[in-house]
């Protein structure tokens, strides 16, 4: 069976190449050292970060409250955050879901509310932002997290939990996973 005349360029190319390395192995192998320490140092020294920040425009907040609360007072404490939310100058509207169905990927009880913040445009560093909301919202007893929506699920995605930072607290005595937690929560 002939070969193509395309096979023949590329299996001839293929052993020129293949010459010319072996005869000058030493360049070849101190290329591949080069390359090595190369994507070494790039692996040490470049950001850390899957993309880069976004600006969306919106944040997505995520409260979590004691679980066992009542569905009226997860209620009341979230027309309680709306309200304080629409204190703060940035913020245009507000949308709460609280609890998820049994069914849902992501399934929550009554005491997982996440409630989506639209802001006005802004400059794009939104610490002051985020500062602003976090003292507003440090008197309600709830876990709070702040991010932004596709950030938040890309996130999500890749680690698996909802937040930036978690700390997971294993053992055997709920009330004194409990009171750690807390403990952990105030620092």
């Amino acid at each position: 069976e002939r070969e193509s005349v395309v096979v023949r360029t590329l299996k001839e190319g293929n052993r020129r190449l293949l010459a010319w390395a072996f005869n000058r192995w030493r360049l070849v192998l101190g290329a591949v050292g080069i390359a090595i320490l190369v994507a070494g140092y790039a692996a040490v020294m470049l950001p850390r970060s899957f993309l880069p920040p976004f600006n969306e425009g919106t944040l997505v907040l995520s409260l979590q409250y004691n679980p066992g609360i009542s569905l009226a007072e997860s209620h009341r404490l979230g027309l309680l955050t709306e309200q304080l939310l629409a204190r703060v100058p940035e913020v245009k509207s507000v949308g709460r879901r609280t609890g998820r169905a049994e069914l849902d990927e992501h399934a929550e009880g009554v005491h997982f509310s996440e409630i989506d913040v639209d802001l006005f445009p802004t400059d794009p560093h939104k610490t002051d932002i985020y500062a602003d909301i976090r003292d507003k919202l440090s008197a309600l007893p709830a876990s709070v997290a702040i991010g932004q929506p596709i950030s938040h699920r890309l996130d999500h995605l890749q680690s698996g939990v909802r937040a930036q930072i978690v700390l997971k607290i294993y053992g055997q005595d709920l009330d004194t996973l409990r009171q750690l937690a807390e403990t952990s929560r105030q620092r």
